[in-house]
Parts: structure tokens; C-alpha cells; sequence
């Protein structure tokens, strides 16, 4: 088939090259004041007439009917008029390009009237990255919408009048005031061609190249206009009077010539944003840009310095590429931003006896602005040497390690990079016994008793502890590995197994992995041990040291289901297979949402299924957080929040709505005690804290992502019915088919790949719910610290947890003052609980403790009635042993010392660590150098994460 591309020819700049136009004068800027409404009321009272209508995708683009009525509209024209047309060039050779008269017209009243009829509906946030089809250099960041540029250009088309194939420059008032969608007004009918046409042709399509004009094109000067192919063509808006179309500047479009015996005149405007986060704002840095912009403008033979009274220029000062705080990793010393790893290639040797991991990286480098040298973060990581390109290339390792983020590794290229270029980067290094990310386990700390095993827990920082990279979730990348390891020992990564073969001596065997979908460097996961599977599944198996492999394969059958629901809610699943790794009790985490293995805790071994949940949040993982990850820790309850979302519509869609209402207030209770334990006003409980100064993200974490940033999700949910979306209840909406629902499958697969931040999740809602987000208190909900600033409890169906709940009241009402009489509640018996669930009793616990608000315990009679009644003590699963322990010592139980012991010695994870080394600190009878001793005792076995969160809580080196 023939390419229409390829007929397409160069035109000369100087035909299409504008010169400076007429500018009215102030008496008609004036005039133009009085034609619209000047009160605000008035103004929004014409806004509530309009509507929106879409264009068809892929355009960023949308018609609104109705902006202004037909005496608005001649108004406007006569006014125009009285200014005086003048044609756009004095080159009549240019009429091929575009025919029609311009005056230009300064008015901020008749602006701010456009805004106020048009701001319900224009994209009131964009956020610009590297994947926004804006994106350039200086222009990353978080915009927000201000306004209308006042400076409005009247055009006047006459018949054949048309502007031929082309895109808006940006009003660029300074570094952090532009424009970014055009506006143009149609201010009276035309029955005859002049409409704008919008164009979307392939991709690389350069601007300035158009098929041949012919004669019968109509036009003046130059004969026919310069045209594009007609198939490029997407969609079209009329010349209809009041009527207003509003795009994204980078979309081509061409005034429609217009017809014989008709005439088009419309005002051309832009939408102006400011940056949220400012840069450069001060003079100094004001006069830099100026400065640039002047010798951008200089160098480029399509800019001009002025258009609309205000400066515009395509390039931005090199010194703000990366100056937009907003996008700035504060948890990472790499520069990924400019010099980006791509593709990660380990050959690494395990040695068990040194406890470290040695070997070499081979990095894919791409450039995005020119750069000359790599940066990369580490921490307690022994350097070798670096090659660039197969050349020994010079490096320096910080000297002064940060307590943090370590130390700063810098490559220098042997010839800079420029944007575009790519380089190999090979690092020789080797790891630390002390690594942060990984743990090396003695055989006895093993359940076969056997064998030694490692296993690596990267997020949120510690990859940098395993190998040198760019540590930073916005630093995704590809990866294959070939991993040496003792031949009695089974290694698996976070990535598709490719073979294994032994070495000669068959001592050890070297498996290999590959990895193709991108992920961020904390998902690169190793674990090796004596290790065996079975499958559950079609597309999952479960792994663990032979004496638990039956157990997970009960505990975790249902997983092939899990993933079943995911799809359903979250779209298709990109990573293949989806495979479990039980590890050792040391594992500080319920689980671990590592990419095709996900690694889990035998704390999840209930017997009953019971904790299954947990995998259905670290499925959940696989989109929200894998698949579209948040770009920096401080927008961490993007993969947290989001994960408890899908992770509760799954148990829904299995279970029913009674399901997601009993967790969602569950989930709200645990909410409830973090923010009391921390305080309302600390700055852990925002939403979207901030980790400037070396904040270390281990440090932050806690359920506020989790359960604050759920319910914000919830409440979001809610409230799309304001955009017409039915009054139903929107939690009801297991079966994907609501427009939330819709949202969400879309917000996974337009950032798949990709990382996203809080603000431009919030641009994506507040396109799709236009009137909802314009509710929402986006800054108190992610801003502002303590419990949420809505009560999305009321939106839950209490029915299902009434039971329990109602059961804590009573024993919570007959101990209000913690006295122990009575002992018991009346009419309480051993019936209160036959036939519930793990579960449910796990929720009447979670009750008690919320009631007492860990500064009000029961007493110590009351702790032995409901042992007495409900056998508390008997109970395996985890969640009611961790929970009746707490309960235990905070009314001074002694006798819960051993039992709280022997948990604390038989598993790491943090989620039952820190509560019980929290509370024995607490009880009065001697806990505190009880619970120092205990970690003293046990503080080997556990996870270094786990080590220095629990040495923190208890306040010892």
C-alpha cells in the first residue's frame, strides 16, 4: 500500500514564518471590557447553560456548546471590527499556508468572563512527565489550571480563508506560568466549510511537511493550500456561534477552508496554567530564563519573540531540567533522570561462608539530556572496577556515607553522552555481610534444620545493598540474571526461570532468570534454600523447604481464583506466572509482592485459610504498585492504597459485598489506632508525607498508606455519582461495570509500565469526573495529618461485623474504669462464639483493643473471664494470638510474658514484632526490661529491616 508520508514535501519557514500584528489599541480593549458580563454570578449562571461534548480518541480534545449567546457573540464581533483587521503576513506568498486578518486585543474582564463559563470543563490539572506527549525539557511537573491568556487574537476568515495543517505554540509568561490547551470561540455561523479540523497522523510526523498545494485548492497568493492526507484527519468541530473548542497544543489542525459566500470569525485564546511547585522564583532566576528564552528564540527560525503579547520559546533553560521538585526522588542520590538504567544483566556468585553475593552488573544506559557520567546508589558495597563501552572507566565511591541513602557511586563517561546516546556500564562489586537486603539464615534457623538460605527484601531502599543501581521506584528497568549457588540448594528470583546448569565440579549450579517487563529495582528479589514445589494452579506453584510445601499448598489453593477476580477488576495479567515462595519465619512482612514469585510468611499458615487474604493483596500488587508504581515513596499509598482496594473488590467479587464491608471496617478500626498511637498531627499520618532531608521511607511506614489511602479511594468512588453516575450504592460494583470500575481498568492500562504520582492520578480523575474532583478536598485528603477528613464508615454495611462488634462493647462497657467488677459482662457465655470464624474473632479483639485505645486496658479479672468463656489462648492463628497478647499485657498479665516470648522467638514479622515489643514496654509489671531482654536474646534471627524498626521502638542501639 502506497505511504502518504512519503509524498509529503518541505515548505519554506519564510512562507510560513508570522511577523508582529495589529494590537488594538487601549480604547478598544476597553470597549471589549463592557461586552461581557463582569459579575461572576452573572458569568456562572451562563456557565451552568453549557455542555461538553468529547471528540473521538485519540484527540485531547472536547467542543463546549453554548460559551456565549448570539448577542455575545456580534457583540464581540462589532467590536473587532472597530479595532481593524489586518492580514496575518505581509508575505503574500504565505496565503497558501493561511489566509485570513488578525487584531489582537487585550481585555482581562472579557477573559475572566470566558473563564468563568469555561473552567468547569477544562482539564483543571495536567501532570507532565516523561510519558505526557507535552513533555520537554523544564516543563516536567504538576499544572494547575488559572485562567484565560487575556490576550485574545480575533481571526477573520473570508471565503476560501484557511490556515493549513499546524500546531499552537505556548503563551510562556515565565518558568512557571503557561499555557498548555488552546481555546478558540466561534463567534458566528458559517454554512459552508470552516470548522477546525483535528489531525492524528503517525507518529514522527514532522510539522512544516505538507502535500503539494494544487490549483484547485482554493486559497489566494500561492494558488491551492498546503494540506495533509485526508486519513490523517480524526475529527472536526463546526463554526457554530458560542461555540468553543478547547485541545492540547501539540495536536495538529487546520482552519477548513471556508465556502463561497460565507465568512468565519472566532477569537483565539489559550487555557493558562501555573506550575503547583514552583521553580526559579525569584528575580534572579527570572532574568536567567529571560536571558535563555531570548537566545532560544534567536536560534529558532519558527519561534518568534512575542505572540499575544507574551514571550514563547521550545526550549527552556537548561538549568530547570530537573529543578521541578515535584518528580524529585528525595530517597535516591542516582541521576536517573538524565542518565536512565534500562536493562540489568547479573552474573553473581553466592557464597554462604563470607555470607556475600559477588560478581558484576552490566548496565544499559540511555541518556535524556547530554550527560557525562552515571550515578548510581550503594550502600556497604565493595567497588572493583567499572567499564564503559569495554573500557576501564574512572569511578569514585562517596566517601562520606550518608546514614541512609549510602554512598553515591560516580561513573565518569570516557566521551559525554549525548541525549539519545546509550552506553554499556559494567560494575565488578560485591556485597557486605552486614547488607541491609539481605538475609543470610545458619541451618538451625531453618525448618529442615539442613541447609543454609538467603532471601532479599528490597523495598523500600535496600537494593542499593545488593547491588549498585538507581534506587528509585521511577527507575524501571528490564533484567536477566545468572546466579552461581551450591547445587544442594534451589535459587529463584522475581523473574521467569530459564535453565540451570551445573558447573564442573558439580559443586554449584548456575540458574538463570529474565525478567521483561520493566520493573523498579526494589521488585528484584533472590532467594536461595533447600527448596520444593507444587502446583495449585495453571499458572502457579508454591515453594518452601520440603516440610511446609503441603501446608502452602492447602493454605494457598485458592490462588488461581484470587487471579481470576484480579483480571476481572483490574485487567488482564502481564507477568506470566504468578508463583509463591514460603519462607522462613524470619520474613519481616506478611508478604512480599515480588514480580512472578511472590514471597510469603508461614505466620499465614493458619490451617484454615483464613489469612488467604494476604494473597489477594499481593496479587493486587501485580497491578497496583508492579505494573504502575508510585514515582517516588511519597506518593506510597498509590501502591498501598490501591493494593487494599483491589485487593478487597476481589474478596468481594468471591465472597460478596458483606465481605468488603467487614474488612473496609476492619481495616478503618486499624486506621483509627495508628493515628492515636502517633498522634492526629503527626506528619507520619499524611497521606503524602514528605521525606526531604533523608528521611528514611522504613521509618514512614505504617497503615496510614494503606487504610487512609483505601478509604480516599472509597470516598472517590462515592462520589462519581455527582457526574451522573446513579445514586446506587458504588461499592456494589464487583462486577466491573460501573464507571468507577471503568476509571480504574483504565488507570491501569494508560500507566502500565510506567510510575505515576498523586497529582497526576488526580488530573486522570479530574478528567473522567470532572464535577466530582471539583468536590473533593484533594489538599486536606492528602495534606492534611490525621484520620481522613471524610467519615467513610458511614458508607459500610455494619451488618457482618455487628456480632463481634456488639460483643466488645459489652465487655468494654462492664470494665469502663478498668476495675475488674464486675469480672464479666451478664448473660455472656461460652455461646457467644460457637460457629464464628477466625475472622471474626479476630475482628472482636481488634474491637477491644479500639475501645480500650491502649491507654485505657482491662483489668486483670476480666482478662480471666474471657479466657475462661472463649479460650482465647487456644487459638494458632496469628492475627488472635498477636492481638489477645497485646490485650493480655496491657492489663499487667505476667503470665503472658512466656507465651509472648516463645512468639517473638518463632517469626520476624514486623506486624506482630513491633505491637508486642510495644506493649511488653508498656506493662507496668516489669515488661520493659523484659522486652529488652527478649530482644537481646532474639534480635539474630530477625530481619535487619525488622532489627532496626524494633531497636528504634524499643529505644536501644
Amino acid at each position: 500500500m502506497r505511504d502518504v508520508a512519503e509524498e509529503l514535501v518541505d515548505v519554506d519557514p519564510g512562507a510560513i514564518r508570522p511577523v508582529e500584528k495589529t494590537q488594538a489599541s487601549d480604547a478598544h480593549s476597553k470597549a471589549l471590557d463592557g461586552v461581557l458580563p463582569s459579575d461572576d454570578d452573572a458569568n456562572d449562571r451562563a456557565a451552568s447553560a453549557v455542555s461538553r461534548r468529547r471528540l473521538r480518541p485519540p484527540l485531547d480534545a472536547f467542543v463546549l456548546s453554548d460559551v456565549l449567546d448570539r448577542d455575545e457573540c456580534a457583540a464581540l464581533v462589532r467590536c473587532a471590527d472597530d479595532a481593524s483587521y489586518s492580514f496575518w503576513n505581509a508575505s503574500a506568498s504565505s496565503r497558501a499556508f493561511r489566509d485570513s486578518d488578525t487584531v489582537e486585543v487585550t481585555s482581562a474582564k472579557c477573559a475572566n468572563a470566558l473563564w468563568r463559563r469555561l473552567r468547569a470543563h477544562v482539564v483543571p490539572t495536567v501532570v507532565v512527565d516523561a510519558s505526557h506527549p507535552l513533555h520537554e525539557s523544564g516543563v516536567e511537573g504538576e499544572w494547575v489550571a488559572i485562567g484565560v491568556n487575556p490576550h485574545l487574537l480575533f481571526n477573520k476568515y473570508k471565503p476560501n480563508g484557511h490556515f493549513s495543517p499546524h500546531t499552537d505554540g505556548a503563551t510562556i509568561v515565565d518558568l512557571n506560568t503557561r499555557s498548555l490547551y488552546s481555546v478558540l470561540v466561534y463567534l458566528n455561523a458559517c454554512d459552508d466549510g470552516g470548522g477546525t479540523a483535528l489531525f492524528a497522523p503517525p507518529p514522527g510526523t514532522t510539522m512544516g511537511k505538507f502535500l503539494p498545494p494544487t490549483d484547485d485548492d482554493g486559497g489566494g497568493g500561492g494558488g491551492g493550500k498546503y494540506r495533509w492526507p485526508e486519513a490523517w484527519r480524526a475529527d472536526e468541530a463546526p463554526c457554530s456561534p458560542g461555540t468553543a473548542l478547547i485541545f492540547r497544543q501539540d495536536i495538529p489542525h487546520e482552519g477548513v477552508p471556508v465556502g463561497e459566500g460565507c465568512e468565519k470569525i472566532l477569537i483565539r485564546t489559550d487555557v493558562m496554567y501555573e506550575r503547583r511547585v514552583k521553580v526559579f522564583d525569584d528575580d534572579a532566576g527570572r532574568e536567567a530564563y529571560r536571558l535563555h528564552r531570548s537566545a532560544a528564540v534567536l536560534r529558532a527560525p519558527f519561534l518568534r519573540a512575542h505572540r499575544r503579547a507574551s514571550p514563547r520559546a521550545v526550549a527552556m533553560a537548561a538549568a530547570v531540567t530537573n529543578a521541578d521538585t515535584a518528580f524529585t526522588d528525595h530517597s535516591s542520590q542516582s541521576n536517573y533522570p538524565t542518565a536512565k538504567v534500562t536493562h540489568t544483566a547479573f552474573d553473581v556468585d553466592v557464597d554462604f561462608d563470607s555470607r556475600t553475593i559477588a560478581g558484576r552488573v552490566v548496565l544499559s544506559v540511555l541518556a535524556s539530556n547530554d550527560v557525562d557520567e552515571l550515578v548510581l546508589d550503594t550502600r556497604d558495597l565493595a567497588i572493583e572496577k567499572c567499564v564503559v563501552d569495554g573500557a576501564d572507566a574512572t569511578f569514585a565511591l562517596q566517601a562520606d556515607a550518608h546514614p541512609v541513602m549510602g554512598s553515591a557511586l560516580t561513573i565518569a563517561f570516557p566521551t559525554p553522552l549525548a541525549a539519545g546516546a546509550t552506553a554499556s556500564v559494567e560494575v565488578s562489586y560485591k556485597t557486605s555481610p552486614s547488607s541491609s537486603a539481605v538475609q543470610w539464615l545458619r541451618p538451625e534457623q531453618t525448618a529442615g534444620g539442613s541447609h543454609p538460605y538467603l532471601f532479599t527484601q528490597c523495598q523500600a531502599i535496600h537494593a542499593r545493598s545488593l547491588y549498585p543501581c538507581q534506587d528509585s521506584p521511577a527507575a524501571k528497568m528490564t533484567y536477566e540474571a545468572k546466579v552461581s549457588a551450591p547445587s544442594a540448594l534451589t535459587a529463584l528470583m522475581s523473574a521467569i526461570p530459564t535453565g540451570s546448569t551445573p558447573a564442573p565440579g558439580g559443586a554449584k549450579t548456575t540458574y538463570a532468570f529474565e525478567q521483561k517487563v520493566p520493573i523498579p529495582p526494589y521488585l528484584l528479589a533472590l532467594a536461595v534454600g533447600d527448596l520444593e514445589s507444587r502446583e495449585i494452579g495453571p499458572r502457579s506453584r508454591v515453594w518452601s523447604e520440603p516440610s511446609m510445601v503441603e501446608a502452602g499448598a492447602f493454605e494457598f489453593n485458592e490462588t488461581e481464583d484470587f487471579l481470576a477476580a484480579a483480571e476481572e477488576v483490574a485487567g488482564p495479567y502481564v507477568w506470566g506466572r504468578y508463583d509463591l515462595l514460603l519462607l522462613p519465619p524470619s520474613f519481616p512482612y506478611g508478604g512480599m509482592e515480588n514480580p512472578c514469585l511472590t514471597f510469603v510468611t508461614p505466620t499465614l499458615l493458619a490451617g484454615d485459610r483464613s489469612q488467604a487474604h494476604v494473597v489477594a493483596h499481593e496479587i493486587a500488587h501485580s497491578w497496583s504498585g508492579n505494573l504502575v508504581t508510585n514515582s517516588t515513596w511519597e506518593h506510597f499509598w498509590l501502591n498501598e492504597g490501591f493494593t487494599v482496594f483491589v485487593e478487597r473488590k476481589i474478596m468481594h467479587k468471591l465472597y460478596g459485598k458483606a465481605i468488603f464491608d467487614f474488612n473496609a471496617i476492619g481495616g478503618l478500626m486499624e486506621l483509627k489506632e495508628t493515628v492515636a498511637r502517633l498522634g492526629p498531627e503527626h506528619p507520619h499520618t499524611v497521606l503524602q508525607p514528605t521525606l526531604e532531608g533523608g528521611v528514611d521511607p522504613d521509618d514512614v511506614f505504617s497503615k496510614v498508606p494503606y487504610e487512609k489511602g483505601f478509604a480516599f479511594l472509597v470516598y472517590l468512588e462515592h462520589m462519581t455519582r455527582l457526574d451522573g453516575h446513579g445514586e446506587k450504592d458504588a461499592l456494589d460494583a464487583a462486577n466491573g461495570t460501573d464507571a468507577f470500575a471503568t476509571f480504574l481498568r483504565s488507570h491501569f492500562e494508560k500507566n502500565k509500565f510506567a510510575t505515576t504520582t498523586s497529582e497526576k492520578f488526580r488530573a486522570s480523575y479530574a478528567a473522567a469526573f470532572p464535577v466530582a474532583s471539583a468536590q473533593v478536598d484533594w489538599d486536606a485528603w492528602l495534606r492534611a495529618p490525621g484520620m481522613p477528613p471524610v467519615d467513610v464508615g458511614a458508607y459500610y454495611d455494619g451488618s457482618s461485623s455487628a456480632a463481634s462488634g456488639d460483643l466488645a462493647r459489652r465487655w468494654h462497657l462492664c470494665d469502663v474504669l478498668g476495675m475488674g467488677s464486675p469480672s464479666r459482662p451478664a448473660d455472656v457465655s461460652a455461646a457467644d462464639v460457637e460457629g464464628w470464624s477466625s475472622t471474626q474473632i479476630d475482628h472482636f479483639l481488634l474491637s477491644l483493643l479500639e475501645y480500650r485505645g491502649g491507654t485505657h486496658p482491662l483489668s486483670l479479672p476480666v482478662i480471666a473471664s474471657l479466657e475462661e468463656l472463649y479460650g482465647l489462648s487456644a487459638y494458632k492463628n496469628s492475627e488472635i494470638k498477636c492481638k489477645w497478647l497485646q490485650l493480655r499485657l496491657g492489663a499487667g498479665d505476667v503470665d503472658a510474658f512466656a507465651p509472648t516470648a516463645e512468639m517473638l522467638r518463632s517469626m520476624g514479622r514486623m506486624k506482630y514484632l513491633r505491637p508486642l515489643y510495644r506493649s511488653l514496654k508498656l506493662c507496668k509489671e516489669g515488661g520493659k526490661a523484659f522486652a529488652e531482654e527478649t530482644f537481646q536474646k532474639t534480635r539474630g534471627m530477625y530481619h535487619p529491616i525488622a532489627e532496626k524498626m524494633v531497636a528504634a521502638d524499643l529505644g536501644v542501639a
